[in-house]
């Protein structure tokens, strides 16, 4: 068994952290035993987070949407977007996996369709297709004006990480990040904690 820690830290859950590697070192070990063999590594190995299990079965998988948006003419680069949302399986009971799943699932079109105001009231964001309308607005301005060469692609990223996860305590933390011109970006971070026996949030 594999886990996802903080900052890209996979560990061997079955062990109690018998090992711990960051990331990039596990994906460098697989590109070298693969290069060795000669062969590609295959996609799903590069692409899809590890799922975090704990002893107790309770299971979470990182399903991650990432894209470059380019203007129509497919020249600019106007917004760079990526969202990890977090899918649990709580085997014993169907109930409140579906119940924690319905939250996570209204988070996760939350950030990606634009809210006025975020889940307990943290922030607001345009959601993907917001952010790339301001942007093509953005650079054709500039362009119109002739400082096209000062425009930046906007940033839409939020990437999931499990804080705690146990038979009693899902805790999911997101750490977002945007950019939408001007001198530098912005960071949130926030999460939910759930009872894994109730489904309460």
């Amino acid at each position: 068994q594999i886990c996802r820690g903080g900052e890209g830290v996979l560990s061997d859950c079955g062990y109690q952290g018998a090992w711990t590697h960051t990331e990039a070192e596990v994906r460098e070990t697989f590109d070298n035993l693969f290069d060795g063999l000669g062969m590609a590594v295959p996609p799903e190995l590069r692409s899809e987070p590890a799922p975090m299990t704990s002893g107790w079965g309770v299971t979470v998988a990182f399903d991650r949407e990432e894209g470059d948006y380019y203007s129509r003419d497919g020249q600019i680069l106007l917004l760079r977007y990526a969202c990890d949302a977090p899918i649990v399986s709580i085997p014993w009971d169907p109930d409140v996996e579906v119940s924690v799943r319905e939250t996570l699932e209204a988070e996760r079109v939350r950030f990606a369709d634009g809210a006025e105001e975020m889940e307990g009231g943290v922030y607001g964001t345009g959601g993907k297709e917001g952010f790339l309308r301001a942007a093509e607005e953005d650079w054709a301005e500039r362009n119109r004006n002739g400082y096209a060469d000062s425009f930046y692609p906007y940033v839409l990223q939020r990437s999931s990480e499990i804080s705690r996860l146990d038979g009693r305590v899902l805790s999911v933390l997101f750490d977002d990040t945007s950019y939408v011109g001007g001198a530098h970006g912005w960071t949130g971070r926030y999460g939910h904690v759930f009872d894994l026996i109730t489904g309460e949030k």
